[in-house]
């Protein structure tokens, strides 16, 4: 709701029509057709799901602000009737999260092999980001003897990283790292 308002559509009391899309890089991956009236309380949405048309509307609607100037715009889900801010699309429409009782983040059913992994390459974009720091010419990595605040942050977010990574992977023999600081 609040990337609508973002945009403008929230706005004024008249409908407005627009189309949001999205994209990875530089390739766009996909948008949608949205028209709101908040005079008449609804969305409508119109796009294509693995080529089949989906246009459908969700109800909006307003609760008085608890600040009492105003009123907080809601979208109604269709499928549980429940007031919600966002809405979610796993499948064809958008509904909200209680809609999809099972679903979960990517992040929940990874496996550990690739938790791992990640956690592996977490720490090496810490290395880099401090690497590039240090090679620009205005950075300062101590000041009278002591590292900057920045910097060592840096180095603390990379040994807690590394850290993270001996204790998934202990094959990977950074135990003598650990011994030589």
């Amino acid at each position: 709701m609040s990337r609508l308002r973002e945009w403008g559509y929230l706005t004024g009391w008249f409908g407005k029509s627009g189309t949001i899309s999205w994209s990875c890089g530089d390739q766009q991956t996909g948008s949608i057709g949205i028209y709101v009236s908040v005079r008449e309380g609804y969305v409508k949405f119109d796009y294509q799901v693995r080529g089949k048309l989906v246009s459908y509307r969700v109800q909006l609607q307003g609760v008085p602000s608890n600040l009492g100037k105003g009123c907080v715009l809601y979208f109604v889900c269709p499928v549980t009737g429940k007031r919600c801010r966002k809405l979610y699309q796993i499948g064809e429409k958008f509904l909200s999260r209680f809609a999809y009782p099972d679903s979960k983040y990517q992040k929940q059913v990874e496996s550990k092999r690739w938790k791992g992994l990640s956690c592996a390459i977490s720490a090496l974009k810490d290395s880099e980001r401090k690497n590039e720091f240090l090679r620009k010419p205005y950075s300062k990595p101590f000041y009278n003897g002591k590292p900057t605040r920045k910097y060592q942050a840096m180095l603390d977010r990379e040994q807690r990283a590394l850290e993270r990574l001996a204790e998934k992977d202990p094959s990977l023999g950074l135990d003598s790292y650990f011994e030589q600081k």
